[in-house]
């Protein structure tokens, strides 16, 4: 087994409306029964028109799951006539981004990102980051919906 994931195995159901994570530790063969907390998102942003050109994008996203701490992540994207876009962001000591997509046609973007760590666990990770590949798809693109993708 590659290095790159957890010596783990785990198996998650639905029980009484409730999910379970029944996972069993390779290292220690100890099982663990645990219950999936509930996480809550705040995502806000806007756009603000730079020239006939240029979109500017900032937002910024709240994240909470009991017990870890809120996570903040502040993002600014820079559009170019809704064809290309690049953007940055940064999560709260812990990492940070750098992203880049196109859009194709009315209905599908593809985009990268780069997901770097500067937290204290950062130089001890194998690759130092997370390489992300975007396909994003818009289903009934002729209509009247506002995608929120434009958003941020």
């Amino acid at each position: 087994m590659s290095q790159l994931f957890q010596n783990n195995l785990g198996l998650t159901y639905q029980a009484n409306g409730n999910l379970q994570d029944n996972g069993v530790d390779e290292r220690t063969q100890r099982t663990s029964l645990g219950k999936l907390n509930h996480h809550y998102f705040v995502v806000a942003g806007f756009k603000v028109p730079l020239s006939h050109l240029y979109t500017l994008i900032p937002s910024v996203a709240l994240k909470y799951s009991y017990p870890t701490p809120v996570s903040v992540d502040i993002n600014a994207k820079l559009r170019f006539l809704d064809l290309w876009w690049v953007g940055m962001s940064y999560r709260n000591m812990e990492s940070f981004a750098a992203l880049a997509g196109l859009t194709i046609n009315n209905w599908i973007d593809i985009g990268y990102a780069y997901d770097g760590v500067v937290n204290a666990i950062g130089p001890h990770t194998m690759i130092g980051g997370s390489h992300e590949i975007l396909v994003g798809l818009r289903l009934r693109p002729g209509g009247r919906v506002i995608c929120p993708s434009n958003f941020w």
